[in-house]
């Protein structure tokens, strides 16, 4: 995750996550338009998992 965050330019702050997160989640967002598929999990994905919203593929 750390890398992917270096590689995209987002910044960590831990202080203000929810920033952090937001900008994974739209880059994600991004490509999972483009190829129906989350390269990453984010922490948000992790909790939409949790709450059955996103299932993992096999």
């Amino acid at each position: 995750m750390l890398k992917y965050l270096e590689q995209k330019k987002i910044p960590l702050d831990l202080d203000e996550f929810n920033n952090t997160n937001g900008m994974v989640f739209d880059e994600q967002e991004k490509i999972f338009r483009e190829s129906d598929t989350f390269r990453i999990l984010s922490m948000i994905s992790c909790v939409l998992m949790d709450l059955g919203v996103l299932i993992q593929r096999e």
